[in-house]
């Protein structure tokens, strides 16, 4: 198991690191403070032959490098968007096919689909009260965002640990809504498999 980690310094992708908790996986964890190159992210990727995670913050057009992106420097959407900014990408995302990919990230989903890709995805998936707002998802507090995440984190560690089929991940979630949950409803229902 290969993990490919965008660590964007930030909660929402810290919680991440629950899924692959007490698991053996070798971890490739990009952030502000590390220098892995694109090479290596390829190579790791092209060596696995199970299970890559990948997981951070994105869009449709892949998984964000956060080495790349400097919140300080970045003044459009249109640069963010630049291909260089991705650890994941339309540049290597052959790399995954044929794979078992867990990718989470918002627009995951997207992302295979737009590539055809197989595994478990996650769609958009509210982090923070501000997605939760522009999208217009009722939430009670900040904690009840980032408790449904670590949930939902912790749901993907006990199915990981289990060997849970892919196939059957996207049931196990959506039987766990907590019912007033409209963050938990968002998220989970968004959850692909391909």
């Amino acid at each position: 198991m290969t993990v490919i980690f965008c660590d964007c310094n930030d909660v929402d992708t810290r919680n991440l690191k629950a899924i692959w908790r007490d698991l053996d996986a070798k971890v490739i964890e990009l952030s502000s403070k590390t220098n892995v190159s694109q090479e290596e992210i390829d190579n790791a990727l092209a060596e696995e032959k199970d299970t890559i995670i990948i997981c951070g913050h994105g869009s449709d057009d892949g998984c964000f490098n956060p080495e790349k992106i400097n919140p300080g420097k970045i003044k459009s959407i249109q640069q963010l968007m630049n291909i260089d900014n991705f650890a994941i990408s339309s540049r290597n995302a052959h790399l995954l096919k044929g794979k078992k990919v867990i990718g989470i990230w918002c627009f995951a989903a997207e992302f295979a689909r737009k590539h055809n890709l197989e595994g478990f995805y996650s769609s958009m998936f509210i982090s923070n009260k501000m997605e939760a707002k522009l999208l217009n998802v009722a939430v009670r507090s900040e904690d009840e965002i980032n408790n449904s995440e670590i949930k939902f984190c912790n749901i993907l560690n006990t199915l990981l640990r289990n060997g849970t089929p892919l196939n059957q991940w996207k049931e196990t979630i959506t039987n766990n809504i907590q019912a007033d949950s409209k963050v938990e409803s968002f998220n989970y229902k968004g959850v692909q498999y391909f």
